[in-house]
């Protein structure tokens, strides 16, 4: 679970200037729908999201081989709480 301090300096080194909206495990959703792994240091801007399909997301994720299938549901609560901050 991402603590305060890791989503701060996560947050900070990729510059996302708003606050936390939601956090899903590993998973932080940010007030302008970014969705950043604190633990991978991963992140998925909100342009990204608006682009793309959960479908498509959860198909290179699966590419990736840190990608943990457990915390799937925090990924997939991550990303549609994203499109939901969107109007998607």
């Amino acid at each position: 679970m991402a603590t305060q301090d890791k989503i701060k300096e996560t947050f900070d080194s990729y510059e996302v200037k708003s606050s936390v909206d939601s956090v899903f495990g590993d998973w932080v959703v940010s007030k302008d729908a970014d969705v950043i792994n604190v633990e991978k240091k991963y992140p998925i801007y909100a342009a990204q999201v608006e682009n793309s399909s959960l479908d498509s997301w959860m198909s290179h994720m699966s590419e990736k081989t840190w990608f943990d299938f457990q915390e799937n549901a925090d990924f997939q609560n991550a990303f549609e709480r994203a499109k939901e901050i969107l109007g998607i």
